[in-house]
């Protein structure tokens, strides 16, 4: 990732795509309790859900989560080859910080890597698809 890449727009992408399809780790957060349904586990109607992300994109912790996070990620893979420095430390670091969140599972990092990487796989095949506009 360059130094001009967006990482806020980035996070908000990636997190909205996850909460979208996993509405219930809304409640995970602190911005979450935007979420006004009564039972977590039921499933939320669609209209609701779109409302409650047009609130959660405008939340400041959100946006503020979701930076940080993309940031991170552009970090880790521009750091790949420094598994011995401060990337180690720093993915442990994340790693605690996220194992102490009750309620927050392995399962929830599955789901944040799947929908990483489905942004990743997106983005790219649009720049690809502009880039051959342009001939």
């Amino acid at each position: 990732m360059s130094c001009d890449t967006d990482f806020e727009q980035i996070g908000v992408e990636v997190f909205l795509r996850i909460f979208s399809r996993h509405p219930e780790l809304l409640s995970l957060f602190p911005f979450g309790e935007v979420l006004r349904h009564d039972d977590q586990d039921a499933e939320v109607n669609a209209e609701l859900l779109t409302a409650t992300l047009d609130e959660v994109r405008q939340h400041p912790t959100f946006r503020n989560h979701a930076a940080a996070f993309a940031s991170a990620i552009g970090m880790a893979v521009e750091s790949l080859d420094d598994w011995d420095g401060d990337l180690t430390a720093t993915l442990l670091q994340l790693g605690r910080m996220h194992s102490e969140t009750e309620g927050f599972t392995v399962h929830n990092f599955s789901a944040l890597g799947h929908h990483l990487l489905q942004h990743n796989t997106i983005h790219s095949q649009t720049e690809e698809m502009n880039s051959h506009d342009g001939l």
